[in-house]
């Protein structure tokens, strides 16, 4: 099993969290296989990476179907249930390692140095808790279709 980090435009992403949308056509330069997870990594193409992932396990891979374009691969999957939380902080607090030592290196002054460290902490605040209202909604969502039935 491998974990494949894989950049996902609007509206698509959304349509993955919602569960709406449970199948993506890829190229399939990663050698994809059943039981592999993708990390989708929300991106807008004005400001780049959002923060936001989502992280879902290969069902199926349909391939070589003559509807296909050769070197693609029609991707089926499920939820794990996860935003990625944590390897998005871990993301971050590599960009911020980055950043201070960039920072040190360019001699900027202390409080330079001071905003650019409270500004990653505000953005890291938001950024849990909204991970944190969406993954009660999820919660909500699997609960409701464990009442349905």
């Amino acid at each position: 099993m491998k974990m494949h980090e894989l950049k996902t435009t609007q509206p698509y992403f959304d349509e993955v969290c919602r569960g709406a949308k449970r199948a993506d056509l890829r190229k399939n330069d990663r050698d994809f296989k059943v039981g592999d997870q993708l990390l989708l990594k929300e991106y807008d193409p004005e400001i780049g990476y959002t923060g936001r992932s989502f992280i879902v396990r290969v069902t199926h891979v349909l391939e070589q179907f003559e509807a296909l374009t050769p070197g693609y691969a029609m991707l089926s999957f499920e939820h794990l249930g996860l935003y990625a939380t944590q390897a998005v902080s871990a993301e971050r607090d590599a960009c911020r390692d980055i950043a201070i030592s960039v920072a040190k290196q360019s001699e900027l002054d202390r409080v330079q140095y001071s905003r650019l460290e409270e500004e990653y902490w505000q953005h890291k605040a938001a950024f849990c808790a909204a991970t944190k209202i969406a993954e009660a909604i999820s919660a909500r969502s699997k609960n409701e279709k464990k009442d349905r039935t």
